[in-house]
């Protein structure tokens, strides 16, 4: 279904179903047009040879009449002359009023005479009458009178459709469809060409990891003019972007350059401090101070790639992380699955299980890390014994700058970049754009835990 959403095969889907619709329609009513014509044709010629019969009747004595009767016969037409009319009348039949209108226009005459068409019991009898077996289903009885109180009884085939009659019809506009559905399809292909141009110019957006500026890649300005001018509006939207990522970066510069200047004066000038505890404070505050503007300058600058996808051990990585965390004496540490390659940007895939896996050490007090294989993806588990983050703010908690309680955003004395809601927002945009996923969800009796699933697939490269 997921080739279903292209313009091209909609527009395909609906001019096949379209066509064959009208196609079906116009045989249709093409058939029943011919069908008119063949039976008014054919009433005509039935009744011209029934008032023929007639009037030939009525210039012959009774004694020939039955003999020319037989004579006149033939085809779908069996005649015989009586001295009364053995056709039943109907109570009600569109085919039987146009006939008897049909012959009172050639012969007005029979308008003072009697005009009976009979029904399938009539047919029977008129069968009975002469010692034949009629098909009721497929003959009708006409009774005439000839104007001396006799009549002459016709049995009549009715005629039938031929159902081979519109295959050439339907052969035709079959390949008429057929040609219009190719050339549809050309043009569809012709008309998308541009936008699917437009597409993958859209995905291939990438940010230089030196000057964070856009790779600008113009797409072509062709085609119709409702795309044409969408791929200049995309160029334009790029040149825009790209402006903008420039002036972010050298704001963002300047803004480190101004936080920072006067943090380093009040680090120096705190060395005349004379109380100690006094100065330790001022310091620490200090730190944290750093610690806020070094966290919040680089979530807003992104996570540029530097390098190139490529396979790593994702169990070589986690335990990097945990020798590290546990030389410093914290309890971490890790089990499960081991020689877990993914393909992917390591640095950037270490830094964000850094922040989870130190996020869990600082609010549950240690952190336990399992990996394990996932049909789509390689899983990484990193859980933590701490009050963990109430049910209805799990999502809430990796949205950047949020600050849930201090319990799991760090307190005074974090240094690290949770200490300004940017931990689990930095860990997850980083995951994301690894074409992973970062799940939050509370341990029982309490805790919390994140799973980190990464894709076995190359990423995409979003920033």
């Amino acid at each position: 279904m997921r080739h279903f959403d292209t313009i091209a095969t909609r527009t395909m889907a609906l001019l096949l179903i379209g066509l064959g619709l009208f196609h079906l329609l116009s045989v249709w009513a093409y058939q029943a047009s011919i069908n008119r014509e063949v039976d008014a044709n054919n009433e005509m010629r039935l009744a011209e040879r029934l008032i023929s019969i007639r009037r030939s009747l009525a210039t012959q004595p009774a004694d020939k009449r039955e003999p020319l009767a037989h004579e006149m016969s033939g085809g779908p037409v069996d005649a015989h002359y009586g001295s009364k009319a053995l056709a039943v009348p109907r109570a009600y039949d569109t085919a039987a009023a146009s006939l008897r209108a049909r012959l009172l226009s050639l012969d007005p005459d029979l308008a003072k005479a009697e005009i009976v068409i009979g029904s399938d019991t009539g047919i029977a009898n008129a069968g009975a009458s002469h010692g034949h077996s009629v098909d009721t289903a497929h003959q009708i009885l006409v009774s005439l009178g000839i104007g001396d109180g006799t009549f002459v009884n016709v049995s009549v085939v009715k005629a039938r459709h031929a159902p081979d009659a519109a295959h050439a019809e339907i052969w035709s506009t079959s390949l008429m469809a057929l040609g219009v559905i190719l050339a549809s399809l050309v043009l569809v292909r012709w008309i998308t060409r541009p936008l699917r141009a437009l597409g993958t110019a859209a995905r291939t957006i990438e940010q230089s990891p030196h000057t964070e500026r856009l790779a600008f890649a113009p797409i072509a300005e062709t085609g119709p003019r409702e795309v044409a001018e969408t791929a200049r509006a995309f160029n334009d939207m790029q040149r825009r972007i790209a402006t903008l990522l420039e002036d972010r970066t050298l704001s963002l510069a300047a803004i480190s350059h101004d936080l920072k200047t006067p943090l380093t004066r009040l680090r120096l000038n705190i060395e005349d401090v004379a109380a100690p505890e006094l100065r330790t404070r001022l310091a620490a505050e200090i730190s944290e101070m750093e610690a806020m503007i070094d966290g919040t300058l680089t979530f807003l600058r992104g996570a540029p790639v530097d390098e190139a996808p490529r396979l790593f051990d994702v169990s070589a990585v986690v335990d990097t992380i945990c020798s590290d965390l546990a030389d410093q004496g914290h309890d971490v540490c890790v089990d499960g699955a081991r020689h877990t390659i993914a393909i992917g940007h390591p640095l950037q895939i270490k830094r964000a299980l850094t922040n989870l896996i130190q996020n869990a050490i600082r609010h549950g007090g240690s952190a336990r890390v399992h990996l394990t294989f996932q049909p789509d993806g390689i899983e990484i588990t990193i859980s933590d014994s701490g009050p963990g983050i109430p049910a209805d703010q799990l999502e809430l908690a990796k949205r950047p700058f949020q600050r849930l309680d201090v319990s799991r955003n760090g307190g005074p004395n974090d240094s690290s970049m949770g200490g300004a809601g940017l931990g689990l927002a930095i860990a997850d945009r980083i995951i994301a754009a690894q074409d992973g996923t970062l799940t939050l969800s509370n341990r029982q009796p309490h805790g919390l835990e994140a799973k980190v699933l990464l894709v076995k697939r190359p990423p995409s490269i979003r920033t």
